[in-house]
């Protein structure tokens, strides 16, 4: 487009303008002379500009390292909320001391319900599990929200805080 207007000599530019001017509803000879719409055909083509250059500029480029999970850290902060709700324990990460591996009842808890609400297995469950227990807030937003509109319901809006 740019180079389409660039191209315009001085006949085919008014000749834009009238077009512009006919296409809005003015009559032949206010069309022709209409100075607004050959200021918008200018500013058209600057505006145009500024857009290819914008356009040209590089795209922001990821961070290194795996994208976050902020989904799955959200999902991760309700099931815990959940999870103390339904049972009255503690969520928290276990690590069994001699064999290393995580174990406990909120894994066993997020291990069945995480498949039903990823659709993906227990993939990444364990690493974001472990980004949780490192994490500062465990507040559950979800569980936060209802308690806040449902006040009859018996929640807290602070569940999930450890």
């Amino acid at each position: 487009m740019i180079e389409a207007l660039d191209e315009l000599d001085g006949h085919d530019r008014w000749f834009l303008v009238k077009q512009l001017g006919l296409a809005e509803g003015l009559e032949l000879l206010n069309a022709v002379r209409n100075e607004q719409n050959k200021r918008r055909v200018d500013e058209g083509r600057q505006f145009t500009s500024t857009i290819a250059e914008a356009a040209a500029q590089p795209q922001r480029k990821p961070g290194k390292g795996q994208p976050r999970k902020i989904t799955a850290q959200l999902i991760l902060m309700d099931l815990a909320a959940l999870f103390e709700y339904v049972t009255g324990l503690r969520a928290n990460r276990v690590v069994d001391r001699h064999s290393g591996e995580e174990t406990g009842p909120f894994l066993d808890f997020c291990r069945a319900v995480w498949p039903v609400i990823l659709g993906n297995g227990d993939t990444g469950l364990l690493s974001q599990l472990r980004e949780w227990a490192n994490s500062g807030s465990k507040t559950s937003l979800l569980i936060s929200g209802i308690a806040l509109r449902k006040r009859e319901w018996p929640l807290d809006p602070t569940w999930g805080i450890i």
